[in-house]
């Protein structure tokens, strides 16, 4: 019962063909669309799932090369004002039946800190260092492994050194457990430097005496008798 005014019907088709040129033009696209790394290696984490749209602004994957690894170490913003690039460290890393330590070298330390939690849920703030490593002919790592970076940002030799279990809170001072004519002796001591293993003993120690390891043995108390083994 309506006639459209003349040439409706022609714009129409046209529009039409418009359409279907474009939607033609897409699927060749999609067909003949390659990406391309800029890296060569293998995709460790792939982000879209299969089948998926995805976003033009967002990575799609993650690239892992095995030729050119760097070690990603977050450390406490109030400690990473000591450490600068061209710094060496140490690297270790625990295997089943033996410990392997080389050296690396801190090659970019992040601009910005982030906020971390803590094991204990204390918020933190972290600075990423980056550290190129010079990894053993024999040792194989990857991506995703996990080593452990001593910084070493003072040094003094040619000092009297106890493992850290060996100190001991005593009338809050510390203190370790000295042998003395075969019993067993409060010592307090003013300690120094000190690493995850060892404490530095500035006073209260003459090298040579022989101090207890393990203050915390079943039974231990100042005055009590000691056998040496």
């Amino acid at each position: 019962s309506y006639d459209p005014p003349p040439g409706s019907w022609e714009i129409i088709d046209a529009r039409r063909s418009s359409v279907a040129a474009r939607l033609q033009r897409l699927l060749y696209q999609v067909d003949e669309y390659s990406i391309f790394s800029p890296v060569t290696g293998y995709v460790g984490r792939l982000e879209p799932e299969e089948k998926e749209v995805a976003d033009p602004a967002a990575p799609l994957m993650t690239i892992f090369s095995e030729e050119d690894l760097r070690i990603e170490v977050p450390v406490l913003d109030r400690d990473v004002i000591e450490l600068s690039p061209g710094m060496m460290v140490e690297v270790r890393m625990d295997l089943k039946n033996e410990e392997i330590t080389f050296p690396g070298e801190i090659i970019r330390i992040a601009h910005h800190a982030e906020k971390d939690i803590s094991p204990l849920g204390l918020e933190e703030r972290r600075v990423e260092v980056i550290i190129q490593p010079t990894i053993p002919e024999e040792l194989t790592l990857g991506p995703g492994y996990e080593v452990d970076v001593t910084f070493e940002t003072a040094r003094e030799d040619n000092r009297l050194v106890v493992p850290q279990r060996a100190v001991f809170t005593y009338d809050g001072e510390d203190a370790v457990y000295v042998v003395e004519n075969g019993r067993a002796g409060v010592r307090t001591v003013t300690t120094g430097f000190e690493t995850q293993r060892e404490v530095v003993i500035l006073e209260g120690v003459e090298a040579g005496e022989q101090v207890i390891l393990n203050p915390r043995i079943e039974g231990l108390r100042e005055g009590v008798r000691v056998e040496v083994e």
